[in-house]
């Protein structure tokens, strides 16, 4: 994969502001606990996070002595590990005019030594968002325990590092806006833990190409997409959705109001449309309330007898577990007993569906398990007309360790994070030619799945109880999960 955007890390970035280490003081952070050097001063391990969180590879090394910042180090042309200019050596740059959104900035608060004492995303204008520093001029400022958007002096800076970013240009709407047009509050501005957004939200996603979950609050994710939008349009990046940048948003939208739209290009031979890939002959069309069984390992290697039982009894369909994540580390298996599964399944004639139980914390991930499974299920490809499905749920401990995506994970991450990583694997899976699936409990759907994420997919959803209380059609409902047995789904009304 080539390496991550400037415009991707930075939204990444941004998207983490007024995350704080907990407790205080401690430097106990996420992105302590990933690098694998936690409770140290993380301005700069934030940063290498962000990398690695973005749309590609790490374009941000990993420091030779995690934690310091007088040793962050990044990716010079060649590939190889540079250390950063320290202020003997820097050219100053006069203020921050020669400064580049995505630039790495190394600061010395005063002493003028030549020390650095701290590092910080540049964003343009001045102003910075950083790891470990507080949300004022008043706390300490290279320790101060959270991601804040902060203008700074020129004086403080000893000099600029460009790691090695994919060009990309910023995304710019050409397709005329269908919504409504914001309305700026009472006091004239949307800025961080404002509420009453909604309408702001969807117009943002139109304008900056990324989708923000209308939950209607300015929280770090719509905030992160103030910020971009008002560096796209040259505006004061200063993260207030304030008079100029809803007069640009305006101009902007009644600019392409009267714009006509091209009629959509057929499809390439060798491409499927989304309907395609939704309604294909392939999908075996199940009827409202038909019976569908899921198994796994856990349910052991089944015999050909016992398929060609299931079918007698009136079971048409099965989906099987091709692969899985461990909860407590990235490392992902093909499932010890899905060939053997598939194999009797098909020779019972059995409709047959696919599922990865997954543990991926981004989209990066999210996308390798897709390509892991559809790996191991490429040679029975011909015989899956069931969909295949993204397992989502969270983890427990187990012996390899406390489990990588917890409900604390998930807030963190956010609604519109969480879509993010669904759309990884969707992607992949539609790109294959297969029906995507999203499975899920019913408290994961509502309290940290995209809102309107049914709209999408095909639903799939968890509720051990007499009746299925998800109020969106679903596909599947899995209303049993019984140790060594195999769990029971009705089909539903989604596609009936």
């Amino acid at each position: 994969m080539s390496n991550a955007t400037a415009i991707g890390v930075m939204r990444t970035a941004l998207q983490q502001f007024h995350y704080t280490e907990s407790p205080a003081g401690s430097n106990n952070t996420k992105y302590g606990r990933w690098y694998g050097c936690n409770h140290e001063p993380w301005c700069s391990i934030y940063e290498v996070w962000c990398g690695a969180h973005a749309d590609g590879d790490n374009p941000i090394a990993r420091s030779t002595n995690a934690g310091d910042v007088q040793d962050l180090t990044v990716k010079n042309k060649g590939g190889k590990y540079v250390m950063q200019k320290t202020r003997s050596n820097a050219t100053k740059a006069e203020g921050m005019k020669k400064a580049k959104f995505g630039d790495i900035g190394s600061f010395d608060f005063g002493a003028n030594d030549g020390w650095r004492d701290h590092t910080a995303l540049y964003v343009g204008d001045g102003y910075f968002i950083e790891g470990n520093t507080s949300f004022d001029e008043k706390g300490d400022q290279s320790n101060g325990g959270a991601v804040a958007y902060k203008k700074r002096p020129s004086n403080y800076i000893c000099c600029y590092v460009r790691p090695k970013y994919k060009k990309k240009d910023f995304y710019k709407p050409t397709k005329s806006y269908t919504g409504k047009i914001p309305k700026l509050p009472a006091d004239g501005s949307f800025k961080y833990g404002d509420k009453g957004a909604s309408d702001l939200q969807d117009a943002l996603s139109w304008a900056n190409g990324y989708k923000i979950d209308g939950d209607g609050k300015v929280g770090s994710y719509t905030f992160a997409e103030i910020v971009i939008f008002q560096v796209t349009w040259g505006l004061v990046p200063d993260g207030v959705f304030g008079k100029k940048s809803h007069k640009k948003l305006v101009e902007l939208i009644e600019s392409l109001a009267d714009t006509p739209q091209k009629p959509p290009e057929s499809p390439k031979t060798d491409e499927k449309t989304e309907d395609d890939i939704l309604h294909h002959p392939k999908l075996y069309k199940a009827k409202n309330g038909d019976l569908c069984y899921d198994l796994s390992n856990h349910q052991g290697k089944l015999s050909l007898e016992y398929f060609k039982g299931l079918k007698r009894q009136g079971v048409k369909c099965v989906i099987l577990r091709s692969s899985y994540t461990l909860m407590a580390k990235f490392q992902m298996f093909e499932d010890a007993a899905f060939i053997h599964n598939i194999k009797n399944a098909i020779k019972a004639g059995l409709h047959i569906g696919i599922y990865h139980f997954s543990s991926a914390v981004n989209p990066i991930e999210a996308k390798k398990e897709a390509k892991f499974c559809l790996k191991i299920i490429e040679p029975y490809a011909e015989h899956i007309d069931l969909p295949v499905a993204f397992d989502c749920e969270f983890g427990f401990e187990t012996k390899n360790g406390k489990p990588r995506f917890t409900s604390k994970v998930a807030e963190s991450i956010g609604r519109s994070g969480i879509g993010d990583i669904v759309e990884a694997f969707y992607k992949e899976v539609k790109k294959a030619g297969y029906t995507f699936m999203l499975y899920a409990n019913l408290s994961m759907f509502t309290d940290y799945m995209p809102k309107k994420i049914h709209e999408k997919y095909l639903i799939w959803v968890a509720q051990y109880y007499s009746k299925c209380q998800y109020k969106h059609p679903y596909y599947l409902w899995q209303y049993t999960s019984t140790n060594g047995k195999l769990d029971k789904n009705k089909f539903g009304s989604q596609l009936a």
